[in-house]
């Protein structure tokens, strides 16, 4: 059996195919896809650095971090046939069925964090400093390869998006501003990511709306805000659908 050879792309970003000429397109996820590791503890760490003003502020923000860590990891090993599902995941379905037979679980996890006000404090703009300063520090590590993929990408005329369910979309932005060398470099990547309401401490869902043609930051309309004292709110897959839909036929 031979392996069928890759598709030439040709200096528009398009495919050379005789049959149809398409676009370029990636889709990336960010923790342990972009960075190395999974950035949700370092995200506590950051809200941790910007809100508490001593030892003792400090170390109780670390003992509510850890009691959220605790509660959601024991919640999950308990799950009533959770192990049969984790294990049986060789297709798109049956990852989408485990993925969304932890929803009661996330969405515990997520007001628990928010009703102890872990991030509680922390503005939009401290979320993008705290993602730049986490990759300064090594804190943060970036995949070797990644500038160079989105300059290749970009300068081919392809599209580049990311889509994550990382508590903060502007931390990603701030990781994005120093992988790619500069916020105006960042803010050509369009992000769908959770955000932190920074008066109240809650995560939220994301924003969706039309992706930019141009290099500008997106602009999108809410669509899901939280809808009880919680903070829990719809993931709307339809709207997912259009936000990707957006970047692939652009």
């Amino acid at each position: 059996m031979t392996t069928p050879p890759i598709t030439p792309l040709s200096k528009s970003g398009y495919t050379s195919s005789p049959q149809k000429s398409r676009r370029l397109h990636f889709i990336l996820d960010f923790d342990g896809t972009i960075t190395l590791e999974d950035t949700t503890t370092i995200l506590a760490e950051a809200a941790r650095d910007r809100i508490t003003r001593n030892s003792a502020e400090k170390w109780n923000h670390c003992k509510l971090w850890e009691t959220c860590c605790k509660q959601y990891f024991s919640e999950v090993e308990n799950y009533p046939n959770i192990k049969a599902l984790k294990e049986k995941r060789t297709t798109i379905d049956e990852e989408i069925h485990y993925q969304r037979s932890l929803r009661v679980i996330e969405e515990a996890s997520v007001a628990r964090v928010g009703q102890a006000g872990i991030f509680k404090g922390v503005a939009a703009w401290a979320w993008r400093e705290a993602g730049w300063q986490k990759c300064q520090s090594s804190r943060v590590k970036i995949r070797s390869g990644f500038r160079v993929l989105v300059e290749r990408v970009q300068s081919q005329g392809g599209r580049l998006g990311v889509v994550s369910v990382n508590w903060s979309q502007d931390f990603l932005r701030g990781v994005l501003g120093y992988a790619l060398g500069g916020d105006v470099k960042a803010e050509s990547v369009p992000i769908l990511s959770n955000r932190v309401n920074g008066e109240t401490g809650f995560v939220i869902g994301p924003k969706f709306g039309p992706v930019p043609r141009s290099g500008a930051a997106m602009k999108m309309q809410p669509v899901c805000e939280s809808r009880t004292k919680v903070g829990a709110c719809s993931f709307r897959q339809f709207q997912v659908r259009t936000w990707l839909d957006s970047i692939l036929n652009s």
